[in-house]
């Protein structure tokens, strides 16, 4: 029999502006954490943690600040709103969303990129809040994360650009998060 519990995370008026989605990450018990959520408000990502299955959570952490580096949260309807994270085998957060570079020859294109937290989500890796590229192409939005049984991370989105194709990329090295 399962049962719904519903427990408030946020509960400010100043959070009215978080958009898109949230992911919930069940943890291990070792690691002094039950739960992180992971949520997108303003180009900032956030992550709040609990140590007792959600009856209270911890401040609110910056995981990764747009504004800090050469990326811009996408200004679009629908991009950079979804943000999705695993924890993976070996105990690492990976998480996912679309940005638009500011500067440079790629600047306006929207790509992938990741983050990863190998602390439970107390710090973060950004590679210096530019991220690491899963996709070189513009116009992908809404990434999903998959483990396969064999360890592999693939990652699914949708390509505006390719006429709201679904595009599928699997991770070369899941262990060294090394070549999309």
């Amino acid at each position: 029999n399962a049962t719904t519990v519903s427990r408030t995370f946020i509960e400010s008026s100043a959070y009215s502006t978080i958009r898109g989605s949230v992911t919930l990450i069940a943890l291990p018990s070792t690691c002094g954490f039950t739960h992180i959520a992971i949520y997108q408000r303003n180009g900032v990502i956030y992550r709040k943690l609990t140590a007792n299955d959600g009856g209270t959570w911890g401040s609110e952490g910056t995981v990764w600040d747009f504004s800090a580096g050469s990326l811009i949260n996408p200004t679009g309807a629908n991009g950079g709103e979804m943000v999705h994270a695993i924890l993976d085998r070996w105990h690492r957060i990976v998480l996912a969303t679309s940005a638009r570079a500011s500067s440079g020859s790629s600047a306006g294109e929207e790509t992938l990129r990741f983050a990863t937290s190998s602390d439970y989500g107390v710090n973060w890796d950004t590679n210096g809040d530019v991220g690491y590229e899963i996709s070189g192409s513009d116009g992908e939005w809404y990434p999903t994360l998959v483990e396969t049984d064999d360890g592999n991370l693939v990652v699914v989105s949708i390509s505006i650009l390719g006429g709201g194709s679904t595009v599928l990329r699997q991770l070369t090295d899941a262990q060294t998060l090394d070549s999309w």
